[in-house]
């Protein structure tokens, strides 16, 4: 299983200028991802659909934050991945929260899209 994107089902409000605003469905792409002995972190875009670029920043969760996505989403992990393809998905579903909490929608509305 590889994992292209998490989107947005509904569309998302978001500043493109200083008084500006539009509404869209947004993608969110991980760009990298490190675990480190203070937690684990990593680098994202946001995009429009049409590949237009939103916003870009990074995420980063201390161990018990860490800890604490790991036992919110246990069970949500499919079987049979590879150490990658797991470690991946972890950073997806904790990207998923940060995405609903940038966008303020639910985390049900935002869906994993696989290549």
């Amino acid at each position: 299983m590889k994992i292209k994107h998490i989107k947005s089902k509904v569309p998302v409000e978001f500043n493109t200028g200083i008084n500006q605003k539009k509404t869209a469905i947004v993608c969110g792409i991980i760009q990298n991802f490190v675990y480190t002995g203070q937690g684990t972190g990593a680098n994202f875009v946001y995009i429009e659909e049409n590949g237009q670029p939103v916003h870009q920043n990074a995420f980063q969760l201390d161990v018990a934050g860490t800890n604490a996505l790991n036992e919110q989403i246990k069970g949500e992990i499919p079987e049979g991945l590879t150490h990658h393809e797991e470690s991946m998905y972890r950073f997806y579903l904790a990207f998923i929260f940060q995405m609903a909490q940038t966008f303020n929608i639910q985390a049900n509305e935002i869906e994993i899209i696989e290549e």
